[in-house]
């Protein structure tokens, strides 16, 4: 379990941008995408919002995520735990009955979209709760403050030789 605030920004450089599960195809941030935010302030986002406004944020006690949302009757939050193997990288709800994994957080909405979240209720996932300020995200620092030169250097070389192709020649 994570200590400090540095330990899950840790973690999600490591763990989760290489899988880049909040990004659109188009490369996009989603904007249901939260840095790391408390519980409470999750609330206060969607408290005046529409029932069906949601957001997945950061998990500010486990290396995971959590999807809070406007059901009818409160604000309710959902712990997502990440499932990671040599094999596969998958995400799923943690604990409960809802076992089924998903490979991308946007699959788990698209299924809560149009499947209610729980079994007793009406409440689907309607519409993206996104940023306050789009100028200052509240996931910015997870970003490009994160990387030190080494890997800005590590990155630049990986991306390099991926990318090149086989047959280029280099001249010095």
């Amino acid at each position: 379990l994570p200590l400090t605030r540095e330990d899950i920004r840790q973690w999600f450089c490591t763990s989760e941008i290489p899988y880049a599960t909040f990004r659109s195809s188009s490369g996009e941030i989603y904007p249901w995408f939260h840095g790391i935010i408390s519980r409470s302030y999750a609330e206060d986002l969607l408290r005046s919002k529409p029932i069906g406004t949601y957001l997945i944020r950061i998990n500010e006690k486990i290396f995971g995520y959590a999807l809070s949302y406007r059901a009818s009757d409160h604000c309710r939050h959902l712990l997502i735990e990440v499932v990671s193997s040599a094999k596969q990288h998958t995400y799923r709800f943690l604990g409960g009955a809802k076992q089924e994994l998903f490979l991308q957080l946007n699959e788990l909405i698209e299924k809560y979209s149009n499947t209610p979240i729980r079994s007793n209720s009406k409440d689907v996932l309607r519409y993206p709760c996104g940023q306050t300020n789009p100028q200052k995200s509240d996931y910015a620092d997870l970003f490009i403050e994160n990387f030190d030169d080494k890997q800005y250097e590590s990155l630049y070389i990986s991306l390099e030789t991926t990318t090149s192709s086989p047959h280029s020649t280099t001249h010095l």
